[in-house]
């Protein structure tokens, strides 16, 4: 495909970013040792990218291009590095998003996004460039959104784990007692039965505890030997 020397932006002839004889392939150029050392780096620095605008439509949110640069630009250039994203028209009328990365000693990654909006007006176009701008950032520097707790924090509620971890143990304290008043009155139970529908019930009761070991563990020590209480009782309602 013939390479561009300039594309049109807003009337203004932009040069073209050279070699795109082999769109959609990764180029590199340089020593690119030290631009991954320096990657590495400034990865470990980057700040905490937390989704900060919501969809309209979808209901979602999302990390916006401002957040991701100021997460990552501070770190990028204290080491040396600096993404470059131009939108390329080509002769067909296409439209290319390049994304290159370049450290201070030359090297260099590059690579290209096809944008494909589905009006061909400027807004349309303007809106698919941010958003590959932004996903192209996050694919290469391998980071992603969290949620922005502060007002969580700040607030009187509960964390949703906090609340599920409260809602459990106070279901098993619960069954805890439970069975502690079971296990204090089997003895009387047991006393008590005198018919085989008698005995079914009981067994019915103790059978709950039986399913119930894994969370119950302290109360269901307390009803001790149940199995052998009922089968003593079993042979003599046979």
């Amino acid at each position: 495909m013939k390479e561009e020397s300039s594309f049109d932006f807003d009337g203004e002839q932009i040069p073209c970013i050279p070699s795109y004889h082999n769109e959609g392939a990764i180029k590199e150029e340089g020593n690119l040792t030290e631009l991954y050392v320096a990657l590495t780096k400034a990865r470990l620095e980057f700040d905490e990218v937390l989704f900060d605008s919501t969809n309209p439509h979808f209901k979602s949110k999302y990390v916006t291009l401002a957040a991701i640069q100021r997460a990552t630009v501070p770190a990028l250039a204290k080491h040396g590095l600096m993404i470059m994203q131009l939108p390329v028209t080509k002769s067909d009328g296409r439209c290319l998003l390049v994304t290159k990365l370049v450290h201070s000693s030359g090297a260099s990654l590059q690579w290209d996004f096809w944008i494909e909006p589905k009006d061909r007006t400027a807004h349309a176009y303007g809106s698919a460039i941010t958003y590959t701008k932004r996903y192209c950032q996050m694919a290469l520097f391998n980071i992603f959104g969290d949620e922005d707790d502060d007002g969580n924090l700040a607030s009187n509620s509960k964390p949703k784990t906090q609340i599920k971890n409260s809602k459990r143990k106070n279901a098993e304290v619960g069954l805890q007692n439970e069975a502690d008043e079971m296990a204090s009155g089997i003895d009387d139970r047991l006393a008590m039965v005198e018919s085989k529908n008698d005995l079914d019930k009981v067994i019915q009761e103790l059978s709950k505890w039986r399913l119930s070991f894994s969370t119950t563990n302290n109360a269901t020590q307390r009803i001790k030997n149940w199995t052998v209480l009922v089968n003593e009782l079993k042979e003599q309602h046979a």
